[in-house]
């Protein structure tokens, strides 16, 4: 069953939560492409986000000299550059290929089909690649077809795409990014669309070379979300499990949340799913099921579990507009992160916490 988010309602909350909103853009993205934009588009230029660490080993240093982006599954050789397969064939293929990856895990197979259709099939020649790494991107112009290359199966980099390096081959800093394309460059997905930030993407261009500094506002910000993060592990806080989860449920309310719920605890019996906070947008017609831990350290792949597992119970046919997100005061596991990406779910450290909380504004909390 689809969905449809009212576009009129957002540009109204747009008028007073247009920062907000920016946050929920990545959790859009899972369900549906996002609006398209009203900046006119000059020749269809496209823009695309690609993690370039197949296998989870980083392999940047290498495509920086090469001039090159790289893709995983190599294993599917050049069985998917096939023209005549339509999306349901080449999902079918890539599912055959990686069978025991996929077959209990449809959701990741059907992540894994749209990071490969669109770098092989939605990818032109004079599209834009973003390739990020921390506080930063590198931006290339894509100026070739997908290349595959038979000897770098084993090491998982046989598909491939040569681009120009822009910026004379520097990276630029997400200082001179918009909160839109921050947002986006946060997201985990290996290659997903950021067609509708391209002007974003060209202005953090300019300002880079113009070596234009970052204004006051935007130092500011950024030395409180650094304090606002220490704070909310600090003793000083006074923020027990039970305030910490208050202060999410009222967070969800100040991102634009039309309710922002903390369900019975005696919902989930005999499962490990649990929910702490239940939080509906109903002008973008869907909800978001959170989970929150109070950590110092490092959280664990508990709290993904628990929310998928809720997800699974109350959205078993897949048909319900529901999102999880895990929220914590201090940083994940690997595990945690991996098992998140694979089901779909936004993991929310200290520090993106803490840039949530400046950007709705303290004046949200009690």
């Amino acid at each position: 069953m689809a969905f449809k988010i009212d576009k009129l309602k957002i540009k109204v909350l747009a008028k007073y939560l247009t920062k907000s909103l920016l946050f929920l853009i990545p959790v859009l993205t899972i369900a549906k492409p996002l609006p398209p934009t009203k900046k006119k588009k000059m020749n269809n230029q496209q823009a695309f986000i690609i993690r370039c660490a197949p296998s989870g080993i980083n392999r940047l240093d290498e495509l920086l000299v090469k001039n090159q982006i790289v893709i995983g599954w190599s294993y599917t050789k050049d069985e998917l550059f096939n023209t005549s397969l339509n999306r349901d064939e080449f999902k079918q293929r890539l599912k055959e290929i990686y069978h025991p990856n996929y077959e209990n895990n449809p959701y990741s197979l059907g992540q894994a089909t749209g990071y490969m259709w669109r770098f092989i099939r939605e990818m032109k020649v004079g599209d834009l690649a973003i390739v990020p790494i921390p506080r930063a991107f590198y931006l290339g112009e894509i100026t070739s077809s997908t290349i595959y290359l038979e000897n770098k199966v084993e090491a998982d980099t046989a598909i491939r795409r040569n681009v120009k390096w822009m910026n004379n081959g520097k990276p630029i800093q997400r200082d001179y990014c918009g909160a839109g394309l921050i947002s986006r460059l946060k997201y985990q997905g290996t290659c997903v669309s950021a067609t509708d930030l391209i002007e974003d993407i060209k202005l953090a261009l300019e300002s880079s070379k113009k070596k234009s500094k970052p204004n006051f506002k935007n130092q500011l910000n950024e030395n409180l979300k650094q304090k606002v993060a220490e704070f909310l592990t600090s003793k000083e806080a006074y923020l027990d499990d039970r305030k910490f989860e208050k202060l999410v449920q009222q967070l969800m309310l100040g991102l634009g949340a039309t309710t922002s719920e903390i369900p019975t605890k005696n919902k989930y019996k005999n499962s490990i799913a649990d929910v702490d906070i239940l939080a509906n947008f109903v002008h973008l017609g869907l909800q978001i099921y959170v989970q929150v831990k109070k950590h110092k350290e490092s959280s664990d792949e508990q709290a993904v579990n628990q929310i998928v597992e809720a997800i699974k119970i109350d959205n078993e046919d897949n048909s319900k507009p529901i999102f999880g997100w895990v929220v914590t005061s201090g940083k994940f596991t690997e595990k945690a992160q991996n098992m998140a990406n694979d089901n779909g779910i936004r993991v929310i450290n200290g520090d993106d916490l803490a840039e949530m909380i400046v950007t709705v504004g303290l004046d949200k909390f009690k």
